[in-house]
């Protein structure tokens, strides 16, 4: 019988090391267990820039997560990471969110210089895609060489 049960724990042991790993490694709370089993697409796929930031003048883009699978998109949290020496904010917290199959969410992403000198960063999207747990999305601020506040006072993004 001992070797039975040993028989059993090895190849339970084997089977869970030819799985996809689907945990967060590193800086996590209360998510080292989600299952893979949602899917996401991130608009803009590529990262977020902004064109123009003048320095002292907040600019804020839209990060839109699809929920593109068959199962519920869970999204742990969203974060930056990297906020470019405190350029790079989220104005509203997102986290604890379930996105079901054909829809989405949006939340806002803000830049603000402090010189005319771009900057970058890097947002964090933890949830339970099956592919990529931790997604990371490069930030990218660059500062405009002239701006004209027009009658509101306030320049452009």
């Amino acid at each position: 019988m001992h070797r039975n049960h040993l028989a059993l724990i090895l190849a339970g042991s084997l089977m869970a090391c030819t799985g996809r790993d689907t945990t967060f490694i590193n800086g996590t709370t209360g998510n080292a267990n989600l299952a893979g089993s949602g899917k996401l697409e991130v608009i803009p796929a590529d990262g977020v820039v902004w064109e123009g930031v003048v320095p002292g003048y907040p600019c804020s883009a839209y990060v839109r997560v699809d929920s593109v699978g068959l199962e519920p998109l869970n999204i742990e949290q969203a974060d930056i990471v990297d906020s470019g020496g405190g350029v790079f904010s989220l104005p509203t917290p997102v986290a604890d969110l379930t996105v079901q199959p054909d829809d989405h969410i949006e939340f806002v992403v803000q830049a603000l210089l402090s010189s005319l000198t771009t900057a970058t960063g890097e947002l964090r999207i933890k949830s339970n895609d099956e592919d990529t747990v931790d997604l990371r999305l490069p930030l990218t601020a660059n500062p405009s060489k002239s701006w004209d506040t027009g009658d509101t006072g306030t320049p452009p993004c």
